[in-house]
């Protein structure tokens, strides 16, 4: 519970700190503090994962207490809040990171690998690692679907339409 804590903490302290409004338009930004560029980097260090049972890139946000392989076991690792403010994370520090656009597309190719099964164009709602490869979990949650159209339109105004 600590690790989701300090997860959930570390995306609203990224938001706050750069006061950077989600518009889907291309905007000028202010220059970010030297204070919420570290934090970011510990937060991307920490928390960013790639799906290390795909080929193609996938990224995610660990939320989990424990890997599978510490725990020996099957363990939660993200969730789909989670995930979008990660996804929106990475599109508003594309200034500031020159690896958010490949960041964001391994998020969004992560967010269309995992289908709810109650609405498939909304991301399942947990997902665990089972030491073969990231699983849904089905829940009825819907709370991902404004995160994800935030951060589609934080990343149309910074990376430009996609194909």
């Amino acid at each position: 519970m600590k690790k989701l804590t300090a997860a959930a903490l570390g995306c609203i302290m990224i938001f706050s700190a750069g006061s950077m409004p989600v518009q889907c338009a291309a905007q000028q930004t202010d220059t970010l503090t030297t204070e919420t560029q570290s934090y970011y980097a510990e937060w991307k260090s920490t928390y960013l994962r790639k799906n290390p049972y795909t080929k193609e890139e996938q990224y995610y946000v660990f939320y989990g207490e424990q890997t599978y392989a510490q725990a020996k076991k099957t363990v939660p690792v993200t969730v789909s809040e989670a995930h979008g403010y990660g996804m929106l994370i990475s599109a508003l520090m594309s200034e500031y990171d020159s690896e958010a656009q490949e960041i964001f597309d391994g998020m969004y190719r992560y967010y269309l690998a995992h289908p709810s099964g109650i609405a498939p164009h909304l991301m399942a709602w947990q997902q665990s690692d089972n030491g073969k490869a990231l699983v849904g979990l089905q829940r009825r949650r819907f709370c991902d679907r404004r995160r994800a159209g935030h951060c589609l339109c934080a990343a149309a105004g910074r990376f430009g339409l996609g194909q």
